[in-house]
């Protein structure tokens, strides 16, 4: 009897033994499923992230620089107007002056100004210096 009672002590360590890492393989089991359902969700995220929200936030970052692309070229395009009708300005008062001077009359302020040269001068270096202090520097394009 005791060779029997030393194989079932034996058999019951052994099914201990087993017992303890089918528990531990039970555990890793349930660890290895929970992570596959993360790495799934998280796949679905990268996709999503890729496929969908990426495209979409370059599409929104492709139509502001198109929006402020066309309102540089508005800008320039208006300065450009603004300082040739400054030029045109300077232009007639110059012929003006020359003219006053060939009939010898005085030259006054409102005879330099008239309704339109005058103040498109003014509203165009306004305009121009304003538009220069913002960049913080001066346009070669448009030099005084």
């Amino acid at each position: 009897m005791c060779i029997r009672d030393r194989a079932i002590t034996k058999c019951k360590e052994k099914f201990k033994q087993l017992l303890e890492l089918l528990i531990k393989i039970a555990s890793l089991q349930t660890s290895f499923l929970t992570l596959d359902e993360v790495i799934k969700i998280t796949s679905r995220r990268v996709n999503a992230l890729e496929h969908v929200v990426i495209p979409r936030i370059q599409g929104y970052i492709n139509f502001i620089k198109k929006v402020l692309d066309e309102q540089a070229r508005e800008d320039f395009f208006r300065l450009k107007k603004l300082t040739d009708k400054k030029k045109k300005a300077k232009e007639r008062e110059v012929r003006r002056k020359e003219k006053a001077k060939a009939e010898g009359k005085p030259e006054t302020k409102e005879e330099e100004k008239d309704e339109m040269g005058g103040e498109i001068a003014e509203e165009a270096d306004s305009a121009l210096n304003s538009y220069t202090q913002e960049k913080g520097d001066e346009d070669l394009i448009f030099s005084q």
